[in-house]
């Protein structure tokens, strides 16, 4: 970074971008501010400051942090993707801090119409801490009162119900660390290196074939099944 010697023009420049144009820095928020309680953030577009939170997952343009100070909202995600466009010199369980602008990106063509992902791009970040003590994994089975197991979304997403729409559960859940006591495959591996998986909890009422798939029926789409990556050859 270059150092700038001139007091004076640093400071008129904070002032300016702070309090003028069209995307003023939204400060005193918390990633379960950023995300929401919908499938797009309310904050898309602004730029945000002093976010703060523990990287649980990196990849080669950017990492995934989680707050360590969760709400008590159950619809917003406690987690959110950073892009940093270039390899980030980030570890798991650095705590960071994180200023950038608020967006939603949605992988493929736009006429695939495919759900979005709440980030924070043009980012700058700051490492506070090394080998913070990460966030507890959310416990799939513990939500089995919560999850929708009939619904995957019936009301085309103008409501955000995730105790009804299994599409609405999930994205309360957006990048954040979660955890399947025990399970099953229950379909192939995709293309993308994806496995289906299904809590064993959750086997008992659905429809399974003698290969051990997941039947879908009219009444029930099964959304309480999850799709993982894996990393490694099963």
């Amino acid at each position: 970074m270059k150092k700038i010697w001139i007091p004076t023009l640093l400071i008129i420049l904070l002032i300016s971008s702070c309090t003028g144009g069209d995307n003023p820095i939204q400060d005193q928020l918390e990633i379960h501010d950023i995300q929401g309680c919908s499938h797009t953030s309310p904050y898309v577009g602004k730029r945000v400051s002093d976010i703060v939170g523990v990287v649980t997952h990196k990849v080669s343009n950017g990492f995934t942090m989680q707050a360590v100070t969760p709400d008590d909202q159950f619809c917003s995600s406690e987690a959110i993707f950073v892009f940093t466009k270039n390899y980030p010199l980030v570890m798991v369980a650095d705590l960071v801090r994180v200023n950038g602008i608020v967006e939603e990106f949605a992988d493929g063509a736009p006429e695939h119409h495919n759900l979005s992902q709440t980030e924070i791009g043009d980012s700058k970040y700051k490492i506070l801490q090394s080998d913070y003590m990460l966030p507890a994994p959310i416990v799939i089975e513990d939500l089995i009162m919560e999850m929708p197991t009939l619904i995957i979304e019936n009301d085309e997403m103008r409501h955000f119900d995730p105790h009804e729409d299994g599409l609405d559960f999930f994205e309360s859940l957006e990048s954040m660390l979660v955890q399947i006591r025990s399970g099953q495959v229950i379909e192939p591996r995709n293309a993308y290196n994806e496995i289906s998986v299904l809590s064993d909890v959750l086997l008992n009422g659905n429809l399974v074939s003698s290969q051990g798939a997941l039947l879908n029926t009219q009444f029930d789409a099964n959304p309480e099944k999850t799709d993982d990556k894996t990393s490694y050859d099963l």
